[in-house]
Protein backbone atom coordinates (compact mmCIF):
# COMPACT_ATOMS: atom_id res chain seq x y z
CA UNK A 1 0.00 0.00 0.00
CA UNK A 2 1.43 3.58 -0.75
CA UNK A 3 1.17 6.86 0.99
CA UNK A 4 1.38 9.99 -0.77
CA UNK A 5 2.37 13.54 1.36
CA UNK A 6 -0.69 15.79 0.14
CA UNK A 7 2.21 18.75 1.19
CA UNK A 8 5.38 17.50 -0.33
CA UNK A 9 4.02 14.30 -2.96
CA UNK A 10 6.46 11.93 -1.37
CA UNK A 11 5.22 8.33 -1.67
CA UNK A 12 6.35 6.01 0.04
CA UNK A 13 4.80 2.10 1.18
CA UNK A 14 2.94 2.37 4.58
CA UNK A 15 5.16 0.33 6.49
CA UNK A 16 8.38 2.28 5.54
CA UNK A 17 6.17 5.11 7.09
CA UNK A 18 5.60 3.31 9.93
CA UNK A 19 8.99 2.13 10.44
CA UNK A 20 10.37 5.67 10.30
CA UNK A 21 8.31 6.74 12.48
CA UNK A 22 9.15 4.00 15.26
CA UNK A 23 13.11 4.69 14.16
CA UNK A 24 12.29 8.52 15.48
CA UNK A 25 10.77 7.90 18.50
CA UNK A 26 13.16 5.43 19.59
CA UNK A 27 16.43 7.60 19.18
CA UNK A 28 14.64 10.68 20.27
CA UNK A 29 13.01 8.36 23.38
CA UNK A 30 17.45 7.77 24.24
CA UNK A 31 18.30 11.03 23.27
CA UNK A 32 15.90 12.15 26.13
CA UNK A 33 15.83 9.55 28.38
CA UNK A 34 19.63 8.54 28.15
CA UNK A 35 22.62 8.31 27.75
CA UNK A 36 21.07 4.04 28.36
CA UNK A 37 17.79 2.56 28.98
CA UNK A 38 17.07 -1.25 29.63
CA UNK A 39 15.10 -2.98 27.01
CA UNK A 40 11.84 -3.27 29.33
CA UNK A 41 12.03 0.94 30.02
CA UNK A 42 12.30 1.58 26.26
CA UNK A 43 9.27 -0.91 26.04
CA UNK A 44 7.29 1.23 28.89
CA UNK A 45 8.29 4.74 27.43
CA UNK A 46 7.63 4.21 23.61
CA UNK A 47 4.80 1.90 24.58
CA UNK A 48 5.57 -0.18 21.04
CA UNK A 49 4.68 -4.24 21.11
CA UNK A 50 7.50 -5.94 22.01
CA UNK A 51 8.24 -7.18 18.76
CA UNK A 52 8.26 -3.88 17.23
CA UNK A 53 10.52 -2.75 19.37
CA UNK A 54 12.97 -5.19 18.72
CA UNK A 55 13.24 -5.09 15.04
CA UNK A 56 13.44 -1.15 14.74
CA UNK A 57 16.50 -2.08 17.84
CA UNK A 58 17.79 -4.64 15.68
CA UNK A 59 17.79 -2.25 12.33
CA UNK A 60 19.37 0.24 14.50
CA UNK A 61 22.04 -1.66 15.62
CA UNK A 62 23.27 -2.79 12.14
CA UNK A 63 23.14 0.52 10.93
CA UNK A 64 25.07 1.99 14.28
CA UNK A 65 22.51 4.15 15.74
CA UNK A 66 22.46 2.57 19.10
CA UNK A 67 24.89 0.07 20.66
CA UNK A 68 23.14 -2.90 22.49
CA UNK A 69 24.98 -3.90 26.11
CA UNK A 70 24.26 -7.49 27.37
CA UNK A 71 25.23 -7.22 31.62
CA UNK A 72 26.67 -10.62 32.23
CA UNK A 73 26.74 -9.96 36.35
CA UNK A 74 24.01 -11.03 38.26
CA UNK A 75 23.14 -14.03 37.35
CA UNK A 76 19.89 -13.26 35.67
CA UNK A 77 17.48 -14.69 33.12
CA UNK A 78 17.24 -13.01 30.92
CA UNK A 79 20.13 -11.02 31.33
CA UNK A 80 19.61 -7.27 31.38
CA UNK A 81 20.06 -5.56 28.03
CA UNK A 82 20.79 -1.18 27.38
CA UNK A 83 20.55 0.74 24.49
CA UNK A 84 22.10 3.38 24.22
CA UNK A 85 22.31 6.31 21.34
CA UNK A 86 25.78 6.57 19.38
CA UNK A 87 26.56 9.81 17.69
CA UNK A 88 25.09 8.62 13.96
CA UNK A 89 21.96 8.28 15.97
CA UNK A 90 22.27 11.60 17.24
CA UNK A 91 22.49 13.09 13.86
CA UNK A 92 19.87 11.12 12.84
CA UNK A 93 17.30 12.68 15.30
CA UNK A 94 18.40 15.91 14.55
CA UNK A 95 18.14 15.45 10.93
CA UNK A 96 14.41 14.52 11.38
CA UNK A 97 13.85 17.68 13.83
Amino acid sequence: MKFTCPKCGFTANIVSVRSERTRALILSTLLREGPALRWTELLELTKLSPGALSLRLDDLEAEGAVIRRVSTGGGKYPPPVTYEITQVGRVQVQAES
